[in-house]
Formats: structure tokens, C-alpha cells, sequence
């Protein structure tokens, strides 16, 4: 048996009350070392960075629903590695490195579509079928058969499916998908997470490390800060934090309440009144506080006529109302809730150091039109959306400066954030990230990385 659990408070003896760390034995214990803000901007070590830690980990490439006939592909970039993945004709789900053998000529052009007939090069039409063997070299009897000798398919990479999700892995000693996700895994499944539909698909280009991203987007420290909006229907400080192996973590924040920083425990806020309204509940009739909305909308929510279409029998009633916020460790933040989630990826850029590509989809389970009131307004779903998901949202892309107007307050107020915290590492007088314990999590990612940094990882 494994060493029991420790669970302490969350703030332990500082004076607000707060939630619970459990899973502690899994960090360092290290609390006084400090992350070098030189692994954000060096690209010295962005370079081994993609040796030790990008060729050894498990990233979502894409949705296993955008592979749906044989022919179907879509490409993705990891690091400086173009990746192509494919629904062969055996109906398996591959992926290879997106180059020809011949030039070194990516082999299909960023994107997704479909080539039945399997891929031709562009620049002078060599072709492989969709299982990665090759079909035909042109005016082939023109190279000397030496030059032509060995293995010209295209390389495979590893490719798993799990929750819908497509995952990549360079490394071929790397523990399967649902290892490596560990506990992470086991929280997110009642989520039905393959029957989930992406809604709305964003693709940013910032002026931030990738780790500059991650950073930012699982911890709720910052919350009272740069969202102080957020204190009228989150509950920032009661967060429970559970850290599992592999660096994967959950945090769980009371939503639909007010925050403890609010002076003003009593009276019902804005955001709440059309909470209420959303679960049939009339704001004006309720007679309750301001802490008791969050267990009278759970109650509603269970009253819905409509609850078994969320299968909302599956979750708990914390699980109806707040945030389960998981980590799926390296780069994928996940807010899920019996609904939908918000998908957020951050992925590094393929040559500069002190950028990074951050996707952001909203998924929800596809229900019909007149259902359309299931979907907090929370999950910022545009008006009018399709929400059968029958027809595939378009990629909206913003380059530098990105447009940050589709991406709604909340997450505009972050991705505004990330360009100065990049710029601010560089101050000679920085010397380096320190986390306080509502900053577990972070602690937790960074203890990971460093094991693949220092190649401490047996795979």
C-alpha cells in the first residue's frame, strides 16, 4: 500500500479559513527554492527543454470526432515538430511527423480536411497511403537505388485516445495515456468528456513563455486581483486542492457564492440574482443570503425536468454548482462542469522562446435548440450558437497584437496580464518564482518539470 494522504488547511494558520490541500507528500517539500526566470526567456533552455521534457510527455493533438472517416487528418506542432494524425482505412487513429522523406517538404499543409487516397507531397508529388507506407517515388528509375535503400515511410508517433481526446507522445518508453493521467483521469470521467462537442474554437498567438501561461491559469490567488468581478459568484478562498502523480492536479472552487473577501456576506449580488433566474428560481421571491444561493441551485438543478440529459445523477451536489478546475500536467487547463468545459492549452512556439500558442475551446454535451437554457451563461456560449454541435464551429486565429474581443472579460483580463509578467522576468533585480500554498499547484508543476529537466524520469 502507498503512503496515506495528508491533508492540511489550505491557508493553515493564516486569517482567512480556506479549504484543503491533499495529496502533499507528492511535492518536493522544497517550498524555499525558487523557479529561475531564466527558464521562461533562455533559449538556451527552450532547446533542452524540447529534448528532455516536450519528446517525453503525452499532449492533446485534437478531438477524435474530426477523424470520423478514413482520409481524415488534421496537423498540430509540438515544439519544432510537425505532427499530421490521421483515420487510416483500418480505422485506426495514427499520427506521423508531417514531413516528406525526399526534401524535407512538409507533407500536408497546415489544417484539416480529408485525402482518402492518402498524401502527395507538393513539391514533387512522392506519395505514401494513409498507414504511413510508401506508394510511389516519382521518375523513381532517375535515383541511384542506394539513395532510395531503407525505410522511406513515414515515422510514426505514438497516438492514443482517451476522452475524446487525440494525445501524441515522441517517447516510446512513456507509461500508456491512462497511466500517465493517473487520478486526473478518475475525476474527470463522470464528465463524459467523449460525448463532449467543441462549440467554440480560439487559437491565440501571445507574447508569453508557455510556463508564463500555465502559471496563470491554476492558481486562485490572483482572482481578487485581476477578476474582482469574480468575488460576486466565487468562492476564492474555500478551495480544496488535490495533487496527483505525474504533476496532475485539481482544484475545486465553491461557485454560484460570494467570496469570503466581501464585506458583505448577506445580500444577494448581481451575478447570483441571474443564477438564480437561470434554474427557474425568481431572485425577487428568494428569501435566502447570499451563502445559501449555492445550495438552492443545486437543489434546482436536481428539480430540472431536464436533469437526465446532463446525467446529473453522476456528480455530486458540489459538483452541480463549482468549478473542478484539473490540471492535466504539461499544458492543458481544464474547467469541467456537468454542462461543458473550457479547454485552454499552451503550447510553445515553434522558434521563439518568449511566445507561445494558447487554444481555447468550449465543449458542451449537444443537446437540442429549445434545450439551450441548460448552459450557464457562466460557459459564455455566443448567442445564437448551434448547440447540437452538428456542424463543426470555425477556427478563429488572432496573430500578434492578438484580438482578444472573442475571448469575453474573464479570460481578456488574463491574457492582458501574460505580456507583463514576460516583460517583468527580466529585471535583473528578479530572482525567481516563489508560491505560497494557494499556490500548491504550481509548486507541483514545476517540481515535475524539473524531474524531466534533470532527467529523473525513467522514461
Amino acid at each position: 500500500m502507498g503512503k496515506p494522504e495528508k491533508t492540511i488547511s489550505f491557508l493553515e494558520s493564516e486569517p482567512l479559513a480556506g479549504g484543503g490541500i491533499k495529496g502533499l507528500e507528492r511535492l518536493s517539500g522544497d517550498w524555499d527554492r525558487l523557479v529561475p526566470a531564466e527558464q521562461y526567456y533562455s533559449s538556451e533552455f527552450a532547446r533542452e527543454e524540447r529534448e528532455r521534457f516536450w519528446k517525453k510527455v503525452w499532449v492533446v493533438s485534437g478531438r477524435v470526432e474530426d477523424l470520423e472517416e478514413a482520409g481524415d487528418y488534421f496537423t498540430f506542432e509540438l515544439a519544432d515538430q510537425p505532427l499530421l494524425i490521421v483515420r487510416t482505412d483500418a480505422d485506426e487513429v495514427k499520427a506521423y511527423y508531417n514531413v516528406c522523406q525526399h526534401r524535407g517538404n512538409k507533407l500536408v499543409a497546415d489544417g484539416e480536411g480529408s485525402l482518402p487516397g492518402g498524401f502527395t507531397c507538393a513539391f514533387h508529388s512522392w506519395k505514401w497511403n494513409l498507414d504511413g507506407s510508401l506508394r510511389e517515388v516519382t521518375d523513381s528509375e532517375t535515383f541511384r537505388p542506394e539513395v532510395l535503400c531503407g525505410n522511406l515511410d513515414l515515422a510514426e508517433v505514438r497516438c492514443e485516445v482517451w476522452g475524446g481526446f487525440v494525445f501524441v507522445c515522441q517517447s516510446p518508453d512513456a507509461p500508456p495515456v491512462h497511466e500517465f493521467l493517473s487520478a486526473a483521469r478518475e475525476h474527470a470521467e463522470p464528465y463524459r468528456l467523449e460525448n463532449l462537442r467543441v462549440i467554440t474554437d480560439i487559437e491565440l498567438d501571445l507574447p508569453a513563455n508557455w510556463k508564463t501561461g500555465v502559471d496563470a491559469f491554476i492558481e486562485a490567488y490572483h482572482l481578487h486581483a485581476i477578476h474582482p468581478q469574480m468575488a460576486d459568484s466565487i468562492d476564492d478562498i474555500n478551495v480544496d486542492v488535490e495533487l496527483y502523480d505525474n504533476g496532475m492536479s485539481l482544484m475545486s472552487a465553491p461557485f454560484t457564492t460570494v467570496s469570503p473577501r466581501k464585506s458583505d456576506q448577506e445580500t444577494l449580488t448581481g451575478a447570483q440574482r441571474a443564477m438564480l433566474g437561470e434554474v427557474g428560481l425568481d431572485p425577487v421571491e428568494f428569501e435566502g443570503r447570499a451563502l445559501e444561493v449555492r445550495r438552492a441551485i443545486q437543489q434546482a438543478k436536481r428539480a430540472l425536468k431536464e436533469a437526465a440529459i446532463l446525467h446529473l445523477d453522476n456528480f455530486s451536489d458540489d459538483q452541480l454548482t463549482d468549478d473542478q478546475a484539473i490540471f492535466f500536467f504539461p499544458n492543458l487547463a481544464f474547467n469541467v462542469h456537468p454542462e461543458g468545459a473550457l479547454f485552454m492549452q499552451f503550447l510553445p512556439h515553434r522558434s521563439e522562446t518568449e511566445r507561445m500558442i494558447f487554444r481555447i475551446q468550449i465543449l458542451i454535451h449537444p443537446m437540442e435548440q429549445d434545450q439551450a437554457h441548460l448552459i450557464p451563461l457562466y460557459m459564455d456560449i455566443p448567442k445564437g450558437a448551434d448547440v447540437s454541435c452538428e456542424e463543426k464551429p470555425e477556427k478563429r486565429y488572432a496573430l500578434p497584437p492578438a484580438d482578444k474581443s472573442a475571448l469575453g472579460e474573464v479570460l481578456g483580463q488574463d491574457v492582458d496580464l501574460l505580456d507583463t509578467v514576460q516583460r517583468g522576468l527580466h529585471a535583473d533585480s528578479f530572482k525567481g518564482m516563489r508560491f505560497s500554498q494557494q499556490e500548491v499547484r504550481l509548486r507541483h508543476f514545476h517540481d515535475e518539470f524539473e524531474r524531466y529537466m534533470n532527467n529523473e524520469k525513467s522514461w
